[in-house]
């Protein structure tokens, strides 16, 4: 009976690996071009075939046929701002200006502040060339704003329209985890805040009531856009 099988199992792996070869050859190499070289004795027919099987059109040399297929991410584009901003009441500006000197300057969006009488003012700053972020820590929250110029575009999705408004423009408004976020386009400006809550339990942090007039109370301090 032993002597029986043994023919079998090696016909068997015999024909596992004639079959296999080419194809994982063809997989190594991304076009099979080598696939009848690397083929074992017995498979060249098989490898011949894949060799000869059409390229990809990426690998064509009229790369001008091949469209490209839309970015899954969404397409990358840039936001600018629309129109002139005029700037918020002169006691904010100036003590925004004394604070953070040239960077509102070389923001690349308006900088919405809290007022300069709130206790959310004073915070940090940070500007770079494709967005700002400012940040305040005023227990039992901290207050993140944000702006960017950049976004992505999903060209075959049509955008559901936000339920909420915020500062006379439509809002996204969120909960969860005790963290409050409203998102919204002003001047063609993308502006997320966020409001943290380190005491579910204090009376502040049990509804989106804070972070909605934190929202209403920003003041343009300055930045690109934004006019004396």
């Amino acid at each position: 009976m032993r002597s029986m099988l043994r023919p079998w199992l090696r016909a068997t792996i015999a024909v596992s690996i004639a079959a296999g070869t080419p194809f994982l050859t063809a997989c190594d190499r991304g076009d099979g071009s080598d696939a009848q070289d690397a083929a074992p004795t017995g498979t060249r027919a098989h490898a011949q075939g894949v060799a000869s099987a059409p390229r990809h059109p990426r690998s064509s040399d009229d790369a001008r046929t091949v469209r490209r297929p839309p970015v899954l991410g969404g397409e990358p584009m840039d936001r600018a701002v629309t129109g002139q901003v005029a700037a918020g009441e002169a006691a904010t500006v100036e003590a925004a200006r004394r604070r953070y000197g040239t960077d509102l300057d070389r923001a690349p969006a308006p900088v919405l502040l809290p007022p300069a009488d709130s206790p959310y003012f004073g915070g940090t700053l940070i500007v770079r060339p494709a967005f700002w972020a400012y940040s305040v820590a005023v227990e039992p929250v901290t207050v993140s704003i944000q702006a960017s110029t950049k976004a992505r575009l999903h060209t075959p999705l049509r955008p559901k329209q936000p339920e909420d408004r915020v500062r006379g423009v439509p809002a996204w408004i969120t909960m969860n985890e005790g963290i409050v976020s409203i998102a919204w386009i002003e001047n063609g400006i993308a502006y997320t805040l966020e409001v943290e809550c380190g005491e579910p339990r204090k009376e502040t942090c049990r509804d989106d009531a804070l972070a909605r007039s934190i929202a209403a109370s920003l003041v343009p301090v300055g930045g690109k856009g934004v006019t004396p």
